[in-house]
């Protein structure tokens, strides 16, 4: 019988194919692979590089010189901790983002102390003070005038009632301004600090996310490495590998310029130094929604807002001004001018109060729509996380592609960046919804 003969080739194919489906085997019940183990040998190989190359390793290498021991933090606001190198007489602590150096000793930061220090010492409310005595000032030339009417009426009747009547509304006016210019003012500032705060805590959320997002870039290129040793995967893949991990640490750079802008910022507004280095201690998490009712808001945004006021205060003095030229012929100038005046007062006020309206429902509208928004970026950040785990298990198995597993890993990182973005329109939205049912964020020139 002839015999049929298997070339050596084919028999050493087999052979290959055999031991790659017994290793994947093996590694899916231990849960640990081949591409792992190589990963973790590459990464012992090249941890000089990594430690000083990498945006995520900040310490000091245990051969530097002993002269430079300043402690340079990473860019994510809540990783604080000192060089373990440092000098204890240096307390000249610094942090290093984007190649910007923040100074010390470090300002550790509530939001609740942040508002604190804003509203008390801060150089806005510095400023609202002065234009507050300015403001009172108005009130008292006001007091005096009125004095004087009435002190000149004593003798003989030079002032009538309507006169002193319209200056004495003004005193009155003035001096309540006064203090709801201030409070206009505290609003603005505490909306201005919360947005500098929870802008500054996204933004090192921002940096945390791309420095896992080149952690992961790097194992999933030894682990395409591993692969191609093995012959089950191409040069291409090794390539498109290392394009993603360059595209990684440029995400990174363009993170931490980001953190150090809002850092600069975050400064500016609370009165510190631009490059005073702060720690921020609350978390960026999701306010609550306040216990107010939309028509409760409006209603209160009807009795407390400036505008209303000063337009309310408008009336009054046009239609005293009207009053005075009542008796003229009513095809007179002086009365049509004064009559135009009033008018276009009542007009005002009546536009004001509408659009105060409609902007109370929609900042309500808004705060529901951002909430719902967090919570469903939330949902897909999750979710998104735990595709990309099985698309890279399914890649260590050969039942993925790279590029499955490169995608999954960009959706997850995108995910949760949307979702710390939607936890900062959340918190602001809900700010400025609670802020406009008082006398609102803007002052009133008088």
């Amino acid at each position: 019988m002839k015999r049929t003969m298997i070339p050596a080739l084919l028999i050493l194919t087999l052979m290959t194919m055999s031991s790659i489906s017994v290793t994947y085997a093996d590694e899916a019940a231990t849960g640990t692979t081949t591409a792992e183990k190589s990963a973790e040998n590459i990464k012992t190989e090249d941890k000089k590089e990594t430690e000083t190359a990498s945006p995520e390793n900040n310490k000091e290498t245990e051969n530097s010189n002993p002269e430079n021991n300043k402690e340079t933090e990473t860019a994510n606001p809540g990783d604080n901790k000192e060089s373990e190198n440092a000098k204890p007489e240096d307390s000249k602590e610094t942090e290093t983002i984007a190649g910007l150096v923040f100074i010390g000793p470090a300002e550790d930061l509530s939001l609740e102390q942040a508002l604190t220090d804003a509203l008390t010492s801060g150089a806005s409310i510095k400023a609202a003070e002065i234009q507050k005595q300015a403001d009172a000032a108005n009130a008292k030339a006001n007091a005096e005038s009125l004095s004087d009417m009435n002190a000149a009426n004593e003798n003989e009747n030079t002032f009538s009632k309507s006169e002193r009547d319209k200056v004495k509304k003004a005193r009155d006016y003035y001096s309540t301004m006064a203090d709801r210019n201030f409070e206009a003012t505290q609003n603005a500032i505490t909306y201005k600090v919360n947005n500098a705060y929870y802008s500054l805590l996204n933004a090192g959320e921002g940096v945390r996310i791309a420095k896992e997002n080149v952690t992961l870039q790097k194992n999933l290129l030894a682990l395409v490495n591993e692969k191609l040793s093995l012959g089950v995967a191409s040069k291409q893949d090794v390539l498109n590998a290392e394009m993603n991990l360059k595209n990684a640490e440029s995400s990174l750079s363009t993170a931490e310029v980001s953190l150090a802008e809002k850092k600069i910022a975050f400064n500016n507004e609370l009165g510190y130094e631009d490059m005073q280095r702060v720690r921020l201690t609350s978390e960026l998490s999701l306010k609550n929604i306040p216990d107010l009712s939309v028509d409760t808001a409006v209603t209160d945004a009807l009795a407390n807002r400036n505008e209303l006021y000063t337009s309310a205060f408008n009336i009054y003095t046009t239609e005293k001004e009207l009053n005075n030229y009542s008796a003229y012929p009513k095809s007179s100038a002086k009365y049509l001018t004064a009559l135009n005046n009033y008018h276009s007062a009542q007009n005002s006020y009546n536009s004001k109060e509408d659009a105060i309206k409609k902007e109370v429902r929609i900042n309500y509208a808004n705060m529901g729509s951002s909430k719902v928004l967090a919570e469903n970026s939330k949902l897909s950040a999750e979710k998104a996380k735990e595709s990309y785990e099985i698309q890279l298990s399914k890649y260590k198995l050969g039942l993925a592609t790279l590029s499955d597993v490169q995608q999954a890993q960009i959706s997850w990182a995108d995910g949760q960046k949307a979702y710390a973005e939607a936890i900062l329109n959340c918190n602001l939205a809900i700010i400025t919804f609670e802020l406009s049912a008082t006398v609102g964020m803007s002052s009133t020139s008088l």
